[in-house]
């Protein structure tokens, strides 16, 4: 039976992110893995468990929290709930995906959690009161570099989800 754990040292790991660094807050329990794509998207990881992925406007195109992935489905997000299970015809099992829409109030709430951290972040980097723990950059510079994109995050309301990157 295949194990599930954590998700991987974002540092050494998330490649796909070609500047990413640990930062520690004052105050703050969680490690924030900050990384940026090579076309400026940016995700932000608290510990790992929630991590939320923004385009270079500052909309949200993905995320994960409480154990549930989301993604960017028209006005709404989807929330994809994954769970293993035996396959009917075989000894194997596979991951399945079951997807359901959030409605207007579940946004709502998903939308305030979000902007909680997220504005938190911004507040200590603002004053800041972090500190790079680890990094893969050129510079060391990754959190005040990421104040701009939080500005634009903090400033979208009700219109704060990316429109999906393909057809679904």
């Amino acid at each position: 039976m295949r194990q599930e754990s954590d998700k991987e040292d974002l540092i050494r790991d998330a490649t796909a992110m070609v500047e990413r660094a640990e930062v520690i807050c004052a105050g703050w329990s969680a490690v924030i893995t900050i990384g940026f794509f090579r076309d400026g998207r940016c995700a932000v990881y608290f510990d790992q468990d929630p991590f939320y992925q923004f385009d270079t406007h500052g909309l949200l195109r993905r995320a994960f929290e409480a154990g549930y992935l989301y993604r960017s489905q028209g006005s709404t997000l989807a929330r994809l709930d994954r769970s293993r299970r035996a396959d009917e015809h075989s000894e194997t099992s596979g991951v399945v995906l079951q997807r359901s829409d959030l409605t207007d109030s579940d946004l709502r709430r998903f939308h305030e959690r979000m902007t909680f951290l997220i504005n938190r972040l911004h507040e200590a980097i603002t004053a800041q009161q972090y500190r790079v723990h680890r990094a893969v950059t050129q510079d060391s510079q990754i959190p005040a570099r990421t104040l701009p994109l939080l500005n634009l995050i903090l400033q979208h309301e009700t219109d704060f989800i990316s429109p999906p990157a393909g057809p679904r």
